[in-house]
């Protein structure tokens, strides 16, 4: 939030962004077991750690998403 305003948003878009950006996240399992992406549950953990990390988490708890 700190950099917002060096890619030209205020605080309220920023954390307008990052709220888009979390929700997408959030559904990554589903959209990469989806037949356009093709993966299957046994190769999900190999693209966990990119997806499910403290950063996220701690983006959560700046929108308020909770957990």
């Amino acid at each position: 939030m700190g950099n917002a305003a060096y890619f030209g948003l205020s605080a309220d878009g920023a954390r307008l962004v990052l709220t888009e950006v979390l929700q997408a996240v959030t559904r990554w399992r589903k959209e990469a077991l989806a037949p356009e992406v093709g993966l299957r549950q046994g190769e999900l953990q190999d693209f966990a750690p990119a997806f499910e990390h403290e950063a996220v988490e701690a983006g959560r708890a700046v929108v308020g998403l909770g957990a």
